[in-house]
């Protein structure tokens, strides 16, 4: 293979871009120059030998060198093929090489997909000097940054409207497409690109190739709760777009990072995963945490229902197991519809390997709106399971106390549920305390595992502690104590939706409390949190939640945070806590959290008499 016009001879006419060439030969027949020579073969010593020149037009070659020991260097040329550098002395950070890592990426996938033998994948798959300044080439990459600037073009436009789009509309397409090669469309600048594979990188993290003419690609990255589109490599314009709500960029290069390597440790599945094409669509779930659970999952998943997409979908994959089915398995969720469920891959590399050599279009289902049905449904099926509940009387004042032990805590969380229950015994004669913590999972029996509990901690023991103390030091005051804490999670809402109001840290308990069973409540959490939490309100807007309505905060001045260690009821051992103020435990004046019950009571008294 000679140059340019003998590879375009060899390869798909898809793999040829404009202004990127991969010369796999005759070297020293490219004009390259160093210390005013020729490159030949006399300008290498020690057994090194050309091996890869990647030129990208206008801007910046790189010439691959490798020896016989399996060692490789890269020396840097200027768009006028004068050397400027090797891997030690040439920094590749720089903004006039912005479009260099986003072209070789597009170039790699062409390769990977459309050659048999690609010396750029090869050398790329050694792991070693080529593939590390490959991917230092994301230090320089170009960036629209589109939180501080508008779209300045068309192509800008399109992109912008590609970020902007609701995710849901996009899952929709792809798991109702008939043709399997062209799954998903998209246009750009009146150019049409087609999508029909899905690269895995983790239960968390998809990119989805979309594919146009004349070589070129779009990248879409796709994460978060609700798997939305939060970045967009461009290989055509070699830029990185980012989505104007991106709160943490540097994330976006660590993702792009991740989906590298990815690829190059899997490059042989993935090749054959490209080129046999895709076989099969699948959905996939994945959160075990409570409130992720009810709002990326569930949601999706009830939203697919009611649009008729589930009898298109070949299958879902419940990541995980059954710890991904807090609220209940989801053929129960979905009773009338015939839906092929895997539960039994719990790895990433199992996850990789059944994407992969099933030939599977992968959807990470996500939403983030909860319609009235989903928690009728919880409640109903709620009803049907729990017999261990008894009715509230006439006359009896019944409040949920949820506990939180791990980050975020209530310090002097068990004087003050005491003194709580003394103040609320005063304004009901009939008062019954439902301590609420964790549940246990239908699937395995066991209680739900907290986010941050791997440190050995045995959160439910405690809370267990909490519940005996509670029962000791008001058991002469005729306060019922109904121990809530590692029942089902069916007979923790029934008690909870039977109950007039809730007191509680802010966290994940407020999914039963609020985006189910929408009681009236106190919420309190640290200072800083209270003050600054974007998405403190989240389980009471109706935005998130059909029909929600406020609570009652506990007012700042009553919160103090605690940001030593030594504080921590639990220990939980983890760096990304310490200095985050958002995690501080913390101290709260009772007196602030009777205030606001007050305004909770006085709340109810008025919807008694209307």
């Amino acid at each position: 293979m000679s140059n340019a016009s003998s590879e375009k001879k060899e390869l798909n006419p898809l793999v040829s871009a404009e202004d990127i060439l991969i010369v796999e030969s005759n070297f020293y027949e490219q004009g390259l120059t160093k210390a005013g020579s020729l490159v030949s073969e006399g300008a290498f010593s020690g057994g090194w030998l050309p091996a890869l020149l990647i030129r990208i037009k206008g801007v910046l070659d790189l010439l691959v060198l490798v020896n016989r020991n399996g060692q490789d260097a890269v020396w840097y040329f200027d768009a006028s093929g004068v050397f400027i550098g090797n891997e030690g002395s040439f920094n590749p950070a720089d903004s006039a090489y912005k479009f260099v890592f986003g072209k070789i990426l597009g170039a790699y996938f062409r390769h990977l997909k459309y050659r048999d033998r690609s010396r750029l994948c090869e050398l790329l798959g050694w792991k070693k000097t080529f593939f590390r300044q490959f991917l230092s080439l994301l230090d320089a990459t170009g960036v629209v940054d589109f939180r501080s600037v508008k779209p300045r073009n068309n192509r800008e436009r399109d992109i912008f409207e590609i970020l902007m789009s609701p995710n849901r509309g996009f899952q929709d397409e792809c798991l109702l497409a008939s043709d399997l090669k062209s799954i998903a469309t998209l246009s750009v600048e009146g150019g049409g690109y087609v999508c029909n594979s899905s690269i895995v990188v983790s239960d968390f993290i998809v990119v989805y190739v979309f594919e146009g003419e004349k070589g070129r690609q779009l990248f879409l990255f796709e994460a978060g709760n609700d798997n939305s589109c939060f970045t967009v490599v461009d290989s055509y314009t070699g830029l990185v777009y980012y989505h104007p709500k991106l709160s943490v960029p540097l994330k976006s290069i660590d993702v792009m990072f991740r989906f590298v390597s990815h690829v190059v440790n899997h490059h042989e599945l993935i090749k054959g995963y490209l080129r046999d094409g895709v076989s099969l669509k699948f959905g996939l779930i994945r959160n075990s945490h409570l409130g992720h659970s009810l709002w990326n999952d569930l949601t999706a998943i009830y939203r697919l229902e009611l649009n008729g997409v589930l009898g298109s979908v070949d299958g879902l994959i419940v990541f995980g197991g059954g710890v991904a089915e807090p609220w209940m398995p989801i053929e129960e969720f979905i009773p009338d519809v015939s839906l092929h469920v895997i539960k039994d891959i719990k790895t990433h590399q199992n996850l990789i390997e059944y994407i992969y050599i099933n030939r599977i279009f992968l959807v990470r289902l996500g939403d983030s709106f909860i319609p009235l049905g989903i928690p009728n449904r919880i409640l109903e099926r709620s009803a049907l399971k729990c017999d261990e509940f008894e009715a509230k009387e006439e006359g009896e004042l019944r409040v949920v106390f949820g506990l939180r032990l791990e980050n975020r805590t209530w310090i002097n969380q068990l004087d003050g549920l005491i003194e709580l229950a003394k103040y609320l015994k005063n304004k009901a004669l009939n008062l019954t305390v439902v301590v609420d913590g964790h549940d246990l999972i239908e699937s395995t029996g066991q209680a739900h595992t907290s986010l941050l509990e791997g440190q050995g901690h045995d959160i439910v023991k405690q809370e267990k502690q909490i519940v005996d103390q509670l029962e000791r030091q008001l058991g002469g005051l005729s306060i019922r104590i109904v121990d809530a804490v590692a029942i089902s999670l069916d007979c923790s809402l029934k008690w909870i939706e039977s109950s007039d109001f809730f007191i509680a840290p802010w966290g994940a308990g407020l999914a039963k409390y609020k985006w189910v069973c929408n009681l009236p409540g106190v919420v309190f959490t640290n200072n800083w949190n209270i003050v600054n939490k974007d998405d403190l309100g989240i389980y009471e807007s109706s935005s998130v939640r059909e029909g929600a309505f406020p609570c009652v905060y506990v007012a700042p001045v009553y919160i103090d945070d605690e940001n030593d260690p030594s504080s921590q009821i639990i220990d939980i051992g983890k760096s990304y806590v310490t200095n985050n103020p958002s995690w501080n435990n913390f101290y709260v004046n009772v007196e602030g959290i009777k205030k606001a019950i007050d305004i909770v009571l006085e709340g109810l008294d008025e919807g008694k008499k209307k």
